[in-house]
């Protein structure tokens, strides 16, 4: 199921389809020509070759199609296999933010991405959310985390489970996330606060996103175990700094 956007279609990216479908079907007639040959490896070769554009073909006709019938939001797809080359380029460098900003500025709060080989569909606008937010309560929504995710969340994580069996473990789960229910923190949460608050005014100094980054553990477990360890959380800070690198790999194999 997917959303038909009211954004309009952009021309640069039907444009892009135009360009790449006459480059493929010029591929294809010449590898076709080839297949002439006598030499059984060459004809396997160009065979393959030719099996590969039209496949090209095949898939570039289906996003233009859906984006004709506005079932795609508007944005650059690049080439086939590698896709968008840009997107790598800014996840690498730490730009990933610049760079979904600036589509965000030129398609509009709903806009489509693609890489390695992935179409995805970026969603920022309040109604796009909410129309999100309504289906995935509807069940009508599936889960498609990259393997490295699925694994470091857990096979049974209600992150990682779609359709019934999801909306009944975010039922349990949802009491307890309750405005009513979060009241039996504020207490343990408000003396945790007031703790780290005058640690960090006593220095006198500029205070890092690193104490920040501890401040949120201490209430996460104060607000589990009613009082803080500092070892362990120290601990959980670092274990936690792991897990989380784990979610930018491209593997998901364990190197110890």
């Amino acid at each position: 199921m997917c959303k038909k956007t009211a954004a309009p279609i952009v021309l640069s990216s039907l444009a892009e389809h135009l360009v790449k479908l006459a480059l493929y079907i010029v591929l294809a007639k010449a590898v076709r020509s080839a297949l002439g040959s006598s030499t059984g490896l060459t004809w396997v070769f160009n065979s393959a070759a030719t099996l590969l554009a039209l496949k090209m073909i095949k898939g570039e006709l289906g996003l233009l199609m859906k984006r004709l019938t506005r079932r795609l939001p508007p944005g650059y797809l690049g080439f086939p296999i590698v896709r968008d080359v840009r997107a790598l380029v800014t996840i690498f460098s730490g730009k990933l933010m610049d760079q979904l900003e600036a589509s965000r500025q030129n398609y509009g709060t709903i806009f489509t991405t693609a890489f390695l080989g992935r179409t995805n569909i970026t969603a920022g606008g309040q109604e796009d959310l909410n129309w999100l937010f309504i289906n995935d309560r509807k069940a009508l929504t599936e889960i498609a985390w990259p393997p490295n995710i699925v694994m470091l969340l857990g096979p049974g994580a209600v992150a990682n489970q779609s359709g019934k069996y999801h909306r009944v473990l975010r039922r349990l789960l949802e009491p307890y996330f309750a405005p009513t229910f979060v009241t039996n923190y504020l207490k343990v949460m408000d003396e945790t606060t007031l703790a780290d608050l005058d640690d960090w005014c006593s220095t006198g100094q500029f205070v890092s996103s690193e104490e920040f980054k501890m401040y949120a553990l201490r209430l996460f477990y104060a607000s589990s175990f009613g009082r803080i360890d500092e070892s362990i959380v120290a601990t959980l800070h670092d274990d936690f700094k792991i897990w989380i690198s784990g979610f930018f790999t491209v593997t998901t194999l364990r190197i110890s």
